[in-house]
């Protein structure tokens, strides 16, 4: 039988080992497991799904002598996606500027050549990004 607890709306399963005494117990039992917290756990039967769509998450019931195991039936909210402008934005940032900031440097030394080879990269790179983030 699974043993466990229940901390903040979690289950946490029992521990393979515990230390008491000074010793190192192996796969304690209910006796080491029921002082220290820990017990037994049924599980309902899962049920099917009746609204297509919906999806089941466990629900945890803690009674004196055991914790049970039931289910819920419920309706996933999708995550929201991020403004496909703030992606493009993050990209820039993440994969461009660092050939701007090397124009830049170039541009500051005085070397030309190089400057114009970074600021193509430069360009070419945001051009690659506004293909993968498209405006909407």
């Amino acid at each position: 039988m699974q043993y466990a607890k229940i901390e903040n709306g979690q289950l946490i399963p029992a521990p393979g080992e515990v230390r008491q005494d000074g010793m190192v117990i192996m796969n304690p039992g209910p006796e080491i497991l029921g002082p220290i917290g820990y017990k037994p756990v049924e599980y309902a039967k899962r049920p099917e799904i009746t609204t297509p769509g919906n999806e089941l998450r466990e629900v945890y019931t803690e009674e004196a002598d055991r914790i049970r195991v039931g289910w819920e039936e419920y309706t996933s909210v999708p995550e929201p996606q991020p403004d496909p402008e703030q992606l493009r934005e993050m990209a820039y940032r993440a994969e461009a500027d660092q050939y701007l900031m090397a124009y830049e440097g170039y541009l500051a030394e005085g070397k030309i050549l190089e400057a114009d080879e970074q600021k193509a990269l430069y360009l070419a790179k945001k051009a690659e990004i506004r293909e993968r983030f498209p405006d909407k």
